[in-house]
């Protein structure tokens, strides 16, 4: 068997067909008569650690410019299936969207998602659009018929992988671990009162632009009471009405700031937890939480101490205990698929999230292929706290008696 190195590559006379051209960790191809570079799939499917992530990024942004034969002419083609929000294609739609045309195809069309590309021979000077009117209608129904399609979704099996193969998105619409119906939302202007208020901090040390945010989300426990179903049976003894503990998301913030920015912000929401620096809004005391949950790793710790020597009563909580991202979310998605948590609705018919409400519900709906997980970290600990404290508890689960001299506070977002 001959073996021989491939030094160069060449045009030779007219090419009229693709040849592939096989090197070792490379994959160029002539078509057309153009020498291309292979950026297909530039995301290892099988490892989405940040690491991997960031190094995708990295020769994407600092060696694969280099690889044109012409920089002025040459042109880059990225296809893939999307694994991440932080995937080749999400750095391009976040950082350099207005230098690409996108060709965003779902195997079910999703109206919010209708592609619109550029001006074609056929279009008459138009931009050409995804010409599917109907949610779910199929991309090629001759190719991929209804039954084909149900039986390869069965195949491949994961939702997320369905999602990042045939819908083109990072994680399923419905959401991930976190199902976007399992949140309730709440049908009036004002929320409800509360009996106890969570401020939860997860923190990041650096200012620099691609360092990690610092989050806090704040959390609300109410009474909700639960009527008996039509053959007179609730969850109370008797098939009377019963009182039941609910959690309400009250606000949220997320920034980027050094240590002596994010100490002044915490100090300020340990006061009024809507005073998080941008608005001004006059403070107000009554919306100082009952407590202040850290988590205690990296510079967490040292909010903490700062905190306690400055008379706020912060708590520190080690996530570690409780195992990695994941397994924190899987011990409180429960509460959440329960319906005992809730998102403040917005007006006028309070059947979505408020904006900020939102954001928070998109972040969890791609967990965990999300580009940040800084607001999902905050949620999981303060249910977490709330949940081995005995404030709230899921379907079925026993829950302690309720004080009599139980004092209600008025709540704001």
């Amino acid at each position: 068997m001959e073996k021989r190195t491939v030094r160069a590559v060449r045009r030779v006379g007219a090419i009229d067909r693709t040849y592939n051209v096989r090197v070792a960790d490379n994959h160029n191809y002539f078509a057309a008569g153009v020498l291309v570079h292979n950026c297909d799939d530039p995301n290892n499917v099988k490892d989405q650690s940040d690491a991997r992530l960031d190094e995708a990024t990295n020769f994407f942004t600092r060696v694969l410019p280099t690889r044109f034969n012409d920089p002025v002419t040459g042109r880059l083609i990225v296809i893939q299936q999307r694994t991440h929000e932080k995937d080749i294609s999400g750095y391009i739609l976040s950082n350099l969207s207005s230098d690409y045309v996108k060709l965003i195809l779902p195997m079910e069309f999703e109206t919010k998602r209708r592609c619109v590309t550029v001006p074609l021979r056929y279009t008459n000077g138009k931009p050409w659009r995804d010409p599917r009117k109907e949610v779910g209608e199929l991309l090629h129904p001759a190719q991929m018929p209804k039954a084909q399609l149900q039986e390869l979704k069965r195949t491949i099996g994961s939702s997320y992988a369905i999602a990042g193969q045939l819908q083109q998105r990072p994680a399923p619409e419905e959401g991930g671990m976190i199902k976007k119906k399992w949140w309730k939302i709440w049908p009036h202007e004002k929320p409800p009162a509360l009996q106890y208020t969570i401020l939860s901090i997860d923190t990041a040390m650096s200012e620099r632009e691609d360092a990690a945010y610092s989050a806090a989300t704040t959390w609300g426990v109410f009474n909700e009471t639960e009527t008996p179903n039509e053959y007179g049976a609730g969850e109370g003894d008797g098939g009377f009405p019963v009182v039941i503990p609910n959690v309400i998301l009250l606000s949220t913030w997320r920034e980027q700031c050094a240590y002596p920015e994010l100490r002044r912000r915490v100090q300020r929401m340990a006061i009024d937890y809507l005073d998080d620096g941008p608005s001004q809004r006059p403070v107000n005391k009554r919306r100082s939480p009952d407590i202040i949950l850290v988590e205690a790793k990296a510079n967490g710790i040292s909010l903490i101490q700062d905190l306690r020597r400055g008379g706020v009563p912060a708590i520190g909580f080690n996530p570690d205990k409780l195992g990695d991202k994941k397994q924190r979310v899987r011990l409180i998605t429960p509460l959440i698929e329960s319906g005992r948590v809730w998102l403040p609705g917005k007006g006028p018919d309070y059947k979505v999230p408020r904006p900020f409400a939102d954001d928070f519900r998109e972040q969890c709906g791609m967990f965990p292929n999300a580009a940040s997980r800084d607001l999902v970290d905050t949620m999981t600990q303060a249910l977490w706290r709330l949940q081995s404290s005995g404030f709230v508890w899921g379907t079925g689960d026993p829950g302690p008696e309720e004080p009599e001299d139980m004092v209600y506070r008025e709540a704001f977002y």
